[in-house]
């Protein structure tokens, strides 16, 4: 039973750990956009440019679902998660 708990912490810190590297993504292709606006809407980049943000916070949010469904498992059979 000691090494089956550890083996949950451990996947659950794996868990932590990859949402708080989307997390910096994120933060830093905000801080991108703030950076380079005037190059966006200079060279009309804005579809694009929503596009990878989406992309982005969408990948953030799918992860923390996945983290929290498997937090509480009673949640887990009333949501399909991929």
């Amino acid at each position: 039973m000691g090494s089956a708990s550890r083996e949950v912490r451990g996947r659950f810190q794996v868990s932590l750990n990859t949402i708080k590297v989307v997390m910096i993504k994120s933060r830093f292709k905000h801080v991108s956009v703030r950076n380079s606006a005037e190059e966006i809407a200079f060279y009309d980049a804005s579809a694009t440019e929503k596009y990878a943000c989406d992309r982005s916070f969408m990948e953030l949010l799918r992860r923390q679902l996945k983290l929290n469904l498997w937090e509480f498992p009673a949640k887990c059979e009333r949501h399909s998660i991929q």
